[in-house]
C-alpha cells in the first residue's frame, strides 16, 4: 500500500513513535504506534491504519503546542526514546529539540552543534550488563556533518519534565530550557558523522561511523576511544550491534559491502587524514606540469634510443617536417583549422595503415609525404614523413582548437549597481556592521534611528523606496563618472522618470533603439505595440540580452514578468531595486526575492548578506540564526545584538551564552563584562570572570599553568585591582594541621581564597550580595554549567573551576553546605585535573587549605560567610576568615 502524502524530497528516516496530536489524544485505530517519515526538511506522521488518509505535518502541532509564530528549522532527523515519552528532532542549523509526548511539548533545546544534524540515538532503557534500568537511559548521541559526535545527560531534563507532567507547576517552570554544552565529546573522526549505535549489552558503548572510512567504538562513560575498524574501502555509512553477541558489530558503506568485526580484535588508531581535492590548475603540482625545452629534447633522446633504427629516422623526419609546418602557418596564415584537421587524420590514417600491415619505411615516408604535400604552401616540397602517435596528437589537439574556436565566449554580465556590490563584498566585518545598522534602523529609538539613517546611504535595498531612490542615484552618479550613460539612462527609466530620461539623452546624443521605444509608449495604442514589446523581450532574454528584455517588458507595465525574469537568472540584487521602485512595500513579491536571495546566499555561504535580506523583511530571529551558523565570537555578538533589538530575550540569550564562553576561553573578561551590562539576567557569569581571573593569577604564581596558555594571557577586568598571591602557612585557630593531609596552607591577605572571593564580590562589583538575589545567580550558572568530562584543554578546564568555584561559594551564601561540598569535589573529579599532580596540588592548597578540616567545618562556614556578606558594609568592610 503506498501513503497517499509524499513528500518533496528523498525520505532520510523511518521511525516508529506515540500518536501525536493537540490535546494529547490521537485516533489511531487498531495501531498503537504512528509511523513518522522525515524528509525535504519536514516529518509527517502516517497512521499505518489508514494510509489513504492525508499525514499530518508535527510542525503544525508544534507551532500550535507551544504558540509558536517564527520559522521553524528544516528537519532532518527524529528518534523516540524506547520508553517513547521524549522525542528528539535535529534540524539543519545544528539544534535538537526534545518534545514530549504526545502532545510535542518543546522541552529543552539542545545547541552544541554548528552544522547540520546526520543522526541521533538514545541509549537503551536496559542492558544486559545492568540488573534494573541502565544508569546511561536519558543519554542521547548526536552526530552531525561535523566530526566529532557529542553525547548529552539529560537526566537532570527528564526529572524536570517529570515532575510538570505529575504536578501542576508555575508557567516559568514549563519554559523549555536551553544547553549549549555537551556531558560527552568524542573526537576522533576526520569527517561528518552518519551513523551511530548503542550496545545493548553494555552500558555506554557506542558505535560510530564516518566519511572517513571507520568505524569507531567509544565507551561514552570515559570519551575513551575503544576500537577503530577501517575494513571498508570507501565511505561507511551505517552500524549495528550484534543482538546476541556483545563483542560483535556490523557495518555497511558505499563499498557496497556489509563487514563484521569484532571489537576486541581491533585497536585504536587514529582516522587517517582526508584528502583535500584539488580545486583548478595548480602550478607546482606535476599534472600541470610543463617541461622545460631541456627536458623535452632529453626526454626525446631517451626515447629514440629505445627505438629501432628505421623508427628513429622516421620520427626525427617528423619532427623537423612538423617544425617547418607550424612555421609557415604562422607566417602566412593560409590553412584554416578545418583543413588541416582533415589532412592530419588522412596522414594518421595512411601512417597508422603501413605501420599495421608491416610496410616498408619507404613506403612510409612516400604515402605520408604525399599527404603532408596536400596541406604545405605549393612552393614547398618535403618528402617527408611524421610518425603515427604524434600525427595522432597533433590531430587531437587541432580538433580541439577548432572546436573552441566555432563557440563564441559567454560574456559576463556587468552589474547595474557596482557601488551597492562593491559594499557588499569588502568583508565579514562590514557585513556584520551592516546588520547591526539595519536592526538600529529598524527596531531602535528615535535617536538611534536617525543616526542610523545618515550611515545607511549603501544600504538602500534593505531599506525603504526611498533608501532605493537614493541609492540608484548615487549609483547614476558613479555610471557617469566612470562613462556608462547607457546604465545611468536605464536606472533612471526604472525609477520611472522617463521623460527625464530621454531629455537627458537628446541633450547628450546617446539615443537608441531602446529609449526609442520607451518613447512610443506616450504615443500609440498599447494593443498594437505590448505584443511586439513582449516578443521582442523574449527574444532579447534568448540572446542573455536580460537588462534590454526587462527594458521591455516595463514598457509593457510588466513588472512581474520583468521581475521573473531577473529572478530566474539570479539577478537577485536588480530585482530587489526593480521591485521596491516599482511595487508596493506589502507586495508579497518583494518578500519572495528576498527569500529567493536568501536561498541562494545560504547555498554560497554567504550568510551576513542573507541576514541582511531577513532584516529587510523583517525577520531578525532567521537572520541570527544565520548569522550564528559562523560559530565565531563576533558574529554571535551580533546575533545576539539583533535578537535583543528585535525584543527576542530567549534567542538573544542564547547567542550571548556562547558568545561568553567563547571570550572566557580566550581570556577577553572584560568584554564578557561589558556584553553582560546589557544583559542583565546573566549577571551571575561576571562572579564567574571574577573567579576566574583570581584563580588564573594563583596558579600562575604556583607554577600550576602553562603561560602560553589563551586563559594566562587573559585581559584583567578593569574594576578589580591587583590581587595578592597567596602566602603563608598557618594552622586553622585552635586546631593542629591535618597529617594525613600534608599540603601547604596558603591565604590570601589572612582570608581563605573562598571568603576571600566573596569579599571581591562585595567590594569591587557593582552590586551587593546583600540586594542581589543570590539564588537566581546560583541557578543561572548552575543551569548552563558544562559536565566535568568535557574539559579537552587548559582553557575549558579553568572555565570550568571558576564556575564550580563561584557556585561553591553563592552556595555557601545560601547556607546551602551539602551542595558546596559537591561543588568542591566536582572541581576535583573532573577529567581534565586527573594525571597532573602539580595542578591538583595547588587547587587543593587554594580551595583546602586546612586540608578535610575545612569539609568538616562547611556547615559553621556557611553561616560565617551567609553572616559576613549581610553586614560587610556595616562593618566597614572588614575582612573576616573562616
Amino acid at each position: 500500500m503506498l501513503s497517499s502524502s509524499y513528500h518533496r524530497g528523498t525520505i532520510y528516516s523511518l521511525v516508529w513513535g506515540k500518536p501525536c496530536s493537540v490535546d494529547g489524544s490521537h485516533d489511531a485505530g487498531p495501531w498503537f504506534f504512528t509511523l513518522f517519515s522525515c524528509g525535504d526538511g519536514i516529518i509527517f506522521q502516517h497512521n499505518p491504519s489508514r494510509l489513504q488518509d492525508e499525514a499530518e505535518d508535527i510542525n503544525t502541532l508544534i507551532r500550535t503546542t507551544n504558540n509558536l509564530k517564527l520559522k521553524l528549522p528544516m528537519r532532518t532527523e527524529i528518534a523516540w526514546k524506547p520508553n517513547f515519552s521524549i522525542a528528539a528532532i535535529g534540524n539543519d542549523d545544528g539544534s535538537i529539540e526534545l518534545f514530549a509526548a504526545t502532545s510535542l511539548r518543546l522541552v529543552c533545546t539542545l545547541h552544541a552543534h554548528c552544522k547540520i544534524i546526520n543522526c541521533l540515538r538514545w541509549h537503551p532503557e536496559f542492558t544486559q550488563a545492568s540488573s534494573g534500568a541502565s544508569r546511561c537511559s536519558c543519554w542521547l548521541a548526536s552526530g552531525s556533518n561535523e566530526s566529532d559526535v557529542l553525547v548529552y545527560d539529560l537526566t537532570a531534563v527528564l526529572d524536570k519534565k517529570s515532575n510538570i507532567d505529575s504536578g501542576t507547576p508555575s508557567e516559568e517552570a514549563r519554559s523549555p530550557r536551553l544547553i549549549t554544552e555537551c556531558s560527552q565529546l568524542l573526537s576522533g573522526h576526520k569527517n561528518r558523522i552518519t551513523s551511530l549505535a548503542w550496545s545493548s549489552h553494555v552500558d555506554g558503548l557506542l558505535a560510530s561511523v564516518s566519511y572517513d572510512g571507520t568505524a569507531q567504538v567509544w565507551n561514552a562513560l570515559t570519551a575513551a576511544p575503544i576500537a577503530n575498524f577501517r575494513g571498508h574501502q570507501n565511505r561507511v555509512l551505517c552500524v549495528e550491534w550484534s543482538q546476541s553477541d556483545a563483542d560483535l558489530v556490523y557495518s555497511g558503506g558505499e563499498d557496497y559491502t556489509v563487514q563484521s568485526w569484532r571489537v576486541t580484535e581491533q585497536e585504536f588508531r587514529t582516522p587517517p587524514e582526508q584528502k583535500s581535492k584539488s580545486k583548478g590548475k595548480h602550478k607546482g603540482s606535476k599534472r600541470h606540469h610543463q617541461p622545460t625545452e631541456t627536458e623535452a629534447v632529453k626526454a626525446s633522446t631517451e626515447d629514440s634510443e629505445k627505438l629501432p633504427a628505421g623508427q628513429q629516422e622516421m620520427n626525427n623526419v617528423g619532427q623537423l617536417l612538423e617544425e617547418k609546418r607550424q612555421q609557415l602557418l604562422l607566417d602566412a596564415g593560409k590553412v584554416t583549422a578545418e583543413k588541416v584537421t582533415a589532412r592530419e587524420v588522412n596522414v594518421v590514417s595512411a601512417t597508422e595503415a603501413f605501420v599495421g600491415t608491416g610496410g616498408s619505411f619507404g613506403q612510409q615516408v612516400s604515402e605520408v609525404a604525399s599527404s603532408a604535400e596536400d596541406i604545405l604552401p605549393e612552393d614547398l616540397h618535403l618528402t617527408v614523413s611524421v610518425s603515427a602517435p604524434q600525427a595522432a596528437v597533433e590531430s587531437e589537439k587541432i580538433s580541439r582548437h577548432a572546436s573552441l574556436a566555432g563557440k563564441p565566449k559567454k560574456k559576463k554580465v556587468k552589474s547595474l549597481l557596482p557601488v551597492c556590490s562593491g559594499h557588499d563584498n569588502r568583508g565579514k566585518h562590514f557585513a556584520y556592521q551592516d546588520c547591526i545598522l539595519l536592526s538600529d534602523l529598524f527596531y531602535g529609538s528615535e535617536t538611534v534611528k536617525t543616526e542610523a539613517a545618515e550611515r545607511s546611504s549603501h544600504l538602500g535595498l534593505f531599506t525603504d523606496r526611498r533608501g532605493v531612490f537614493d541609492l540608484l542615484k548615487t549609483e547614476g552618479l558613479h555610471h557617469q563618472k566612470m562613462g556608462n550613460i547607457d546604465y545611468q539612462l536605464l536606472l533612471e527609466i526604472w525609477k520611472g522618470n522617463i521623460g527625464g530620461t530621454l531629455k537627458t539623452a537628446s541633450e547628450k546624443n546617446c539615443l537608441s533603439d531602446y529609449l526609442v521605444a520607451v518613447a512610443s509608449i506616450s504615443s500609440q495604442d498599447p494593443a498594437c505595440w505590448r505584443p511586439v514589446c513582449h516578443q521582442f523581450a523574449k527574444q532579447l532574454a534568448a540572446e542573455e540580452n536580460h537588462q534590454r528584455a526587462v527594458l521591455y517588458l516595463l514598457a509593457c507595465n510588466d513588472v512581474y514578468a520583468a521581475l521573473d525574469l531577473l529572478l530566474e537568472h539570479g539577478m537577485y540584487r536588480e530585482a530587489v531595486a526593480l521591485g521596491k521602485c516599482r511595487l508596493s512595500s506589502r507586495d508579497p513579491v518583494l518578500v519572495k526575492i528576498y527569500l529567493a536571495w536568501v536561498c541562494q546566499l545560504s547555498k554560497d555561504g554567504n550568510y551576513e548578506l542573507a541576514a541582511k535580506c531577513l532584516l529587510a523583511i523583517r525577520k531578525p530571529a532567521d537572520a541570527a540564526s544565520l548569522l550564528a551558523k559562523r560559530a565565531d565570537a563576533y558574529c554571535l555578538k551580533v546575533a545576539a545584538h539583533v535578537c535583543t533589538r528585535a525584543a527576542d530575550d530567549g534567542r538573544a540569550r542564547a547567542h550571548v551564552l556562547r558568545y561568553v564562553q567563547h571570550c572566557r576561553l580566550a581570556g577577553n573578561l572584560q568584554e564578557v563584562v561589558d556584553t553582560l551590562g546589557v544583559h542583565r539576567q546573566l549577571k551571575g557569569y561576571e562572579l564567574a570572570c571574577t573567579v576566574q581571573q583570581l584563580l588564573v593569577t594563583q596558579l600562575l604564581h604556583l607554577t600550576a599553568l602553562p603561560p602560553d596558555t589563551a586563559v594566562a594571557r587573559m585581559e584583567k577586568l578593569q574594576y578589580l585591582p591587583e590581587f595578592p598571591v597567596a602566602t603563608g602557612n598557618a594552622t586553622p585557630p585552635g586546631s593542629e594541621t591535618d597529617l594525613t593531609q600534608p599540603w601547604r596552607t596558603l591565604l590570601l591577605q589572612e582570608q581563605p581564597f573562598l571568603s576571600f572571593i566573596a569579599h571581591m564580590w562585595d567590594l569591587h562589583l557593582p552590586v551587593t550580595m546583600a540586594t542581589v538575589a543570590v539564588a537566581e545567580l546560583y541557578d543561572d550558572l548552575r543551569g548552563n554549567q558544562q559536565a566535568s568530562g568535557s574539559q579537552t584543554n587548559d582553557e575549558t578546564l579553568i572555565v570550568f573551576l571558576s564556575n564550580e568555584i563561584a557556585m561553591c561559594v553563592l552556595s555557601l551564601l545560601l547556607s546551602d553546605a551539602g551542595a558546596a561540598a559537591v561543588h568542591l569535589s566536582n572541581c576535583l573529579g573532573t577529567s581534565g585535573i586527573v594525571g597532573r599532580p602539580d595542578l591538583l596540588r595547588s587547587v587543593c592548597n587554594l580551595i583546602f587549605p586546612y586540608g578535610n578540616v575545612l569539609i568538616l567545618l562547611l556547615p559553621r562556614v556557611t553561616g560565617v560567610i551567609r553572616h559576613t556578606s549581610l553586614t560587610l558594609q556595616a562593618l566597614g568592610h572588614t575582612s573576616v576568615q573562616f
